[in-house]
């Protein structure tokens, strides 16, 4: 179990990295999806503090997608 946790929180971290990036529509729907898949497995090992900073990226993410598409 603590393998897989390591594995989730290596995503969630490698999700972060990517949201300094600009990325094309279909990154923002993979990494959306794949965020919430992670957010998801949080709340099944009962770990909220990950939960929350996942929903937090997802809350980024959608303001960032906004942004992206108000400037086209």
């Amino acid at each position: 179990m603590n393998t897989t946790l390591g594995k989730l929180k290596l995503k969630l971290l490698e999700n972060q990295l990517k949201l300094k990036n600009t990325f094309t529509v279909e990154e923002y729907y993979e990494m959306k999806q794949s965020l919430h898949d992670i957010r998801m497995s949080f709340a099944v090992y009962e770990e909220w503090d990950l939960y929350q900073r996942t929903t937090d990226m997802i809350t980024v993410l959608l303001f960032q997608h906004a942004l992206q598409q108000n400037d086209h």
